[in-house]
C-alpha cells in the first residue's frame, strides 16, 4: 500500500499475509538468476511469492519461497528481516553461519557478501528496506 493509502493512519500487517495467504508470483521483485546482489545457487523449488504491505520511504514486503541458496555479493542495501515460518542460514564470506528460525529477526547490512540459504520446505519473512536502496538494486543488472 502506498504511504499516500493510509492517510497518516498506522498500517496492520494482514495476519493471512503473514499465513502466506493472498502472495503473488515474486517476478521481478525475486533473487535474479544473475546478477548483483543476489543470485541463486541452487533451488529445489522455484516459487517465490511475495506481498509488498507499505510503499513509502521504506519498503515492506512479505516474501515466500521454498528451499533456495542465494548468493549475496555486495548487497546495497540494509535489511531487516522478521522470519515469519521456516529456517535459514546465513554465511558470511569468511565462513561464519548464523541459523534463524521461526520468530527471530536479523538484519543483514548494506556490503554483506555471503550466501542466503532457505533450509525449509517453506521459508515466509516480513522485511523492511529503504527504497530508494531497493529500486537501485532492482535496476541493476
Amino acid at each position: 500500500m502506498p504511504r499516500t493509502d493510509t492517510k497518516g493512519t498506522s498500517l496492520r500487517v494482514d495476519a493471512a499475509l503473514l499465513a502466506g495467504k493472498g502472495l503473488e508470483d515474486g517476478g521481478d521483485r525475486a533473487a535474479k538468476k544473475k546478477g548483483n546482489p543476489r543470485r541463486i545457487l541452487s533451488q529445489r523449488d522455484p516459487r517465490q511469492q511475495i506481498a509488498i504491505v507499505f510503499e513509502g520511504d521504506i519498503v515492506v514486503a512479505i516474501y515466500e519461497s521454498g528451499p533456495a541458496k542465494v548468493e549475496i555479493v555486495d548487497c546495497f542495501y540494509d535489511e531487516f528481516v522478521h522470519v515469519v515460518e521456516g529456517q535459514m542460514i546465513l554465511t558470511d564470506d569468511k565462513g561464519v553461519a548464523q541459523e534463524y528460525n521461526k520468530g527471530d529477526n536479523f538484519v543483514m547490512p548494506k556490503g554483506f557478501c555471503g550466501t542466503w540459504e532457505m533450509t525449509s520446505d517453506v521459508f515466509r519473512e516480513l522485511v523492511a528496506i529503504e527504497t530508494k536502496s531497493l529500486e537501485a538494486d532492482h535496476n541493476a543488472e
